[in-house]
């Protein structure tokens, strides 16, 4: 049975790399995991979302070729095609693991959030005609 693969909303988020990006391990065979379609080695980075005043970190498994080679810690981006993937699975003693895999299609680099442009002084502020100086003659 395949995993469900539930959409993840980026629409109001702002993502940050929060480490470098890594080859990602199958656990297995100790081998670099591929992408169990194309057989494409995949890759994660763990992502900083900010939301509504807080933040969370996300690491995200991304096909190799969909990852900016050089990107660095704390760059803005935007994961395209975000999914969550719910896992369980058996320790074997009876007990349970359980979690929450990330995958995206890519991560592409996205411009920093601008500043705020200052509001013009108020005309209150600046006289309306400009002060000119004057001699004066005794």
């Amino acid at each position: 049975m395949p995993f469900r693969q539930i959409p993840y909303a980026t629409e109001n988020s702002k993502f940050m790399s929060a480490t470098s990006v890594e080859v990602k391990i199958n656990m297995q065979t100790n081998q670099p995991a591929t992408d169990r379609t194309t057989g494409e080695v995949l890759k994660t980075v763990s992502l900083l979302e900010m939301l509504n005043g807080s933040a969370d970190v996300l690491k995200v498994t991304v096909p190799a070729s969909q990852v900016p080679e050089d990107l660095e810690l704390g760059t803005n981006v935007r994961p395209v095609g975000l999914v969550a993937i719910p896992w369980v699975q058996s320790r074997g003693n009876g007990q349970l693991s359980e979690g929450i895999a990330y995958r995206a299609a890519a991560i592409e680099r996205c411009a920093p959030a601008s500043a705020p442009t200052p509001a013009p002084a108020s005309s209150a502020a600046k006289p309306s005609t400009p002060i000119q100086k004057t001699e004066t003659t005794k």
